[in-house]
């Protein structure tokens, strides 16, 4: 049925019948120029059409969040590229679940750092990807100059929040540990 010609113009005639006239719940044939060529209509299964897309599987990613606690109580938060997922945005530092988390501490300069616990497991779903979070809270003795004078780099006071950007599963995670 495709014509030669205005091809274009064809498709878009093609995409206002199926908006206007050719839906799913109520089509109006009485109404459509193509109804006596219509399959659809001739078999009676005008219903089928169109058909539902396929439910798309999400890939699985998994991470741990580290949360960092100094002796004040304060959250070590990094700001996140510019670029990508949370872009710009202020979250914990992140690992793969397979790393050691004390190590990353200590090659980081954070002296004293001992696993306090292991929040619920977590899960934030975005539109191509599940991300699976392991909240990992740490204690540290000594937090360590050279994160602080870092840029990108800052101890939070979740008691006392400022309006720095958070990401969404962050938020929650701050909220959460204040109760």
């Amino acid at each position: 049925h495709t014509p030669r010609d205005r091809v274009g113009a064809y498709n878009q005639a093609m995409m206002d019948l199926g908006a206007t006239l050719c839906t799913r719940s109520r089509p109006r044939c009485s109404d459509c120029p193509v109804a006596g060529s219509c399959q659809a209509r001739v078999n009676g299964n005008w219903r089928e059409y169109p058909g539902k897309k396929p439910k798309k599987v999400l890939t699985q990613r998994q991470v741990q969040m580290l949360l960092l606690r100094n002796p004040q109580g304060e959250i070590l938060l990094k700001q996140r590229p510019p670029q990508g997922i949370w872009g710009g945005l202020w979250s914990f530092p992140e690992l793969p679940l397979e790393d050691d988390a004390l190590r990353w501490c200590g090659d980081l300069g954070l002296g004293g750092a001992s696993h306090r616990r292991d929040l619920p497991l977590r899960r934030h779903t975005f539109s191509h990807f599940h991300l699976d979070i392991q909240p990992r809270e740490i204690l540290l003795q000594e937090p360590g100059c050279r994160v602080l004078e870092g840029p990108g780099w800052v101890w939070y006071n979740a008691r006392q929040p400022d309006e720095r950007g958070l990401a969404a599963p962050v938020a929650r995670l701050l909220e959460e540990l204040d109760n």
